[in-house]
């Protein structure tokens, strides 16, 4: 009873911290596998609307961290319907190798990778709502999964199911929160939805009396114009739409020093234009780190195309990208500029939605997204900046030591 308890108050605890479910699950499960002494556990995140399993999360022994297969399902899983047949008024099931039917347990051991010699299956229900399925593979001892075992994972699953589900309704409640006020802002900022579809309108009338005049410097006049406001209104769009959803990063191990590189040959040309030199300071034993690439190279990118308006506004200057590990392993990336600088007023709202201090040209997402994403990696962007003297955003990423993503990369 007391390793209940203290099992309990660690999945309690585990619950109040401001982490990502997987983070949570990867935890749970490796607790719920001490607590019932088994070689394996087990996951089956259940989803309602394809009536199909979508994520799975196993913790095995040995393992530190959990492998994660977000490879849905087709029809019911093996497992799952094994339970069905086995299980007692569908609560739960303790099924030994006995029980299985050889082609049963063949297909056990080829999902979990290991051979199966006792099984424990328990529906992890909140509510009456189906959250998933909590398995223990196998005794450490070699022993069944005793009575106590079954009252011990019955608890467990139904603390992760009412977890998730706060999980769930929590995430809910923020994006309704996000599309609140990001309409709110939208109508607030409907001018500048207009001086761009005005802009449009203009380098479409300019292009078509440069035709008809068969005036070529007026038709490249139009269509420069015609460009330059199709990129802010597809920018624009883009930004609403990253803004809006909830999006968890799609982790690959990735060379952040590639990922800067590709950002200062993209801006270079114009910064040469400017007169505004771009300085790289890449620390090359870094070397690959896991992270959401398309998602940080939108946020390097943000932040040095932030850094080229601040100079420009000088008329010169440097912007600078570094890259470097602390000293508890986490991931920092530097850029900063020596613009014009944010005042004291404006600095505490920069990353707030709609938010510019660029006037007409601005459309005030890219430093929104830009927090969302790293938020999203569970990371931090801190600014500090000097009227005048220019500004230095800092990108902190936290080491990631999950298996998912090491497999992807197999």
């Amino acid at each position: 009873m007391s390793a209940l308890v203290d099992i309990s108050l660690e999945i309690f605890k585990l619950a109040e911290k401001k982490i990502h479910i997987e983070t949570f699950l990867e935890e749970f499960l490796c607790l719920v596998k001490k607590a019932l002494n088994a070689e394996q556990c087990q996951i089956n995140i259940y989803d309602r609307e394809t009536k199909s399993i979508s994520n799975s999360f196993c913790c095995k022994s040995g393992m530190k961290i959990i492998k994660k297969n977000y490879q849905p399902h087709s029809g019911t899983d093996i497992l799952i319907d094994i339970f069905h047949r086995h299980s007692s008024r569908r609560q739960l099931a303790n099924i030994t190798k006995k029980i299985l039917q050889p082609t049963e347990s063949k297909k056990i051991d080829e999902l979990i990778s290991t051979r199966v010699k006792s099984l424990l299956v328990v529906p992890m229900i909140n509510r009456e709502k189906m959250i998933g399925y909590l398995f223990a593979v196998n005794k450490k001892d070699k022993s069944k999964f005793s009575k106590s075992d079954e009252k011990l994972i019955s608890v467990f699953a139904s603390q992760s199911a009412l977890v998730i589900k706060n999980f769930r309704l929590f995430e809910e409640n923020l994006t309704k929160a996000r599309l609140s006020n990001l309409g709110k802002r939208i109508i607030d900022s409907a001018h500048g939805l207009k001086n761009i579809l005005n802009n449009l309108d203009g380098g479409t009338f300019i292009v078509e009396r440069g035709t008809l005049t068969k005036n070529m410097q007026e038709v490249n006049k139009g269509w420069d114009i015609l460009k330059r406001n199709s990129n802010r209104l597809r920018d624009l769009v883009l930004d609403i739409l990253f803004y809006s959803r909830p999006k968890k990063p799609e982790y690959k191990l990735t060379d952040i020093n590639i990922i800067c590189l590709d950002v200062s040959e993209l801006i270079d040309q114009i910064a040469k234009e400017h007169n505004i030199k771009i300085e790289l300071d890449l620390n090359p034993s870094i070397g690959l780190f896991c992270l959401d690439p398309k998602s940080i190279y939108r946020c390097i990118l943000n932040l040095v195309s932030n850094a080229i308006n601040a100079c420009q506004e000088k008329g010169s200057g440097e912007v600078s990208i570094k890259t470097s590990i602390d000293a508890n392993l986490k991931l920092e990336i530097v850029v900063a500029d020596t613009g014009t600088g944010i005042s004291k007023e404006n600095l505490d709202h920069i990353f707030d939605v709609f938010f510019s201090t660029k006037g007409s040209t601005g459309t005030g997402l890219g430093l929104a997204v830009t927090k969302k994403i790293i938020n999203e990696h569970l990371g931090k962007i801190t600014v500090a900046s000097e009227v005048g003297k220019g500004s230095v955003f800092t990108i902190t990423l936290p080491k990631n030591t999950s298996s998912e993503c090491f497999q992807k990369n197999k």
